[in-house]
């Protein structure tokens, strides 16, 4: 470095030599401050590329999660809805016997059950409150 201001102060000679070679620094030392900082950038704008990375995989993974958990809950509710649909079905059929059993003309107005058959209608009815009472329905 000597050499190139000894160079260039004894090429333009005397104190325009000095002023060159002042440029010359200060020029040297604008680059190598403008190479250092946009480096320094670099890589601080690298890091904050990582982070967002890094959160954008993490919100991925708990998106994933949470879509795993609905679709098991979706599963869960099929898997109820057909044995509820199947129960469904069995209390029609049983109705639909019910109907078919039933007798086409209505009872006369004069007509009272028996106590056999009072007894059993009682029996049905205290069967189906506790049935109603022990499932909360």
């Amino acid at each position: 470095m000597t050499k190139l201001l000894g160079l260039l102060t004894g090429a333009l000679g005397g104190i325009w030599g000095y002023v060159a070679a002042a440029g010359f620094a200060a020029a040297l030392s604008v680059g190598a401050t403008y190479y250092v900082v946009h480096n320094a950038n670099a890589a601080e704008i690298a890091n904050l590329h990582t982070a967002a990375a890094e959160t954008k995989a993490d919100n991925v993974s708990a998106a994933l999660a949470q879509l795993t958990g609905f679709i098991s809950n979706m599963h869960n509710a099929d898997a109820g809805y057909n044995s509820d649909l199947a129960s469904i079905k069995n209390q029609f059929a049983a109705l639909e016997l019910e109907f078919k059993n039933a007798t086409v003309k209505p009872l006369p107005l004069d007509c009272k059950p028996d106590v056999g058959r009072l007894r059993i209608l009682s029996a049905a009815v205290t069967a189906a409150n506790g049935n109603t009472a022990s499932t909360g329905k």
